[in-house]
């Protein structure tokens, strides 16, 4: 294993075990008060198209983002972490070695989310079906905006995650398929924003992040 693999373990063993620690009435109002930034940013206020990742319990809460999108009359779409050699046909590249690789499903309403079943390594409500946003045939509306989850953030928008790169290789699978990225916004608790995080090449920068109260970009 490589020094900054290494580091990134340590790192993220770290955090897990704060976020652990935290109580759950903390983490619902630290997701009241990202979800009131949230509200705020232009590039929410005027994305039609929206990625939101499914959270874990001991992450942001994002079904009060899922449910603020559809009032507002967005298209959402959810993640689905799939198996590339489950395919019949498979013209699908990945940036990865490991074959699961992420599906975005439009979901059709709020409610469509709520009767979601758990599934998977973290037990997350995952769509199983639905249109999917890369489809080589029928995926023709890029993201505006994709809400991503991970372990630890910088204010200077660099993000760690989970380390099985999904995001990273969904992120240049659509910019290959539509000429462009959405805007990357990350959302965290406030034990997961760190002072600086080892990088390597494939790890994509955000374009925002959310944290608590607070809103860091580039600008």
């Amino acid at each position: 294993m490589s020094s900054i693999k290494a580091s990134k373990q340590l790192l993220r063993k770290d955090v897990m075990s704060k976020l652990n620690s935290l109580p759950y009435q903390d983490i619902i109002d630290q997701s009241i008060e990202s979800l009131n930034v949230l509200q705020r940013l232009n590039i929410f206020q005027k994305s039609q198209n929206v990625g939101i990742f499914m959270s874990m319990d001991t992450e942001i809460q994002t079904q009060l983002i899922i449910k603020e999108s559809f009032d507002l009359g967005k298209n959402v779409y959810l993640p689905h972490i799939a198996n590339i050699n489950k395919l019949d046909h498979n013209n699908i590249k990945l940036f990865k070695k490991e074959p699961m690789y992420l599906i975005f499903y439009q979901m059709d309403n709020y409610e469509s989310v709520l009767n979601l079943e758990p599934i998977g390594k973290y037990k997350l409500k995952e769509p199983t079906k639905g249109q999917d946003l890369l489809d080589e045939l029928t995926g023709n509306t890029p993201l505006d905006l994709l809400i991503m989850p991970g372990v630890a953030f910088t204010s200077k928008l660099d993000r760690l995650g989970h380390g099985g790169a999904f995001y990273d290789d969904f992120i240049k699978r659509h910019l290959i398929k539509f000429g462009s990225k959405p805007f990357l916004l990350g959302i965290g608790l406030d034990v997961q924003l760190v002072d600086s995080l080892p990088i390597e090449k494939h790890d994509e920068p955000l374009d925002g992040l959310i944290i608590k109260n607070q809103f860091y970009n580039n600008e």
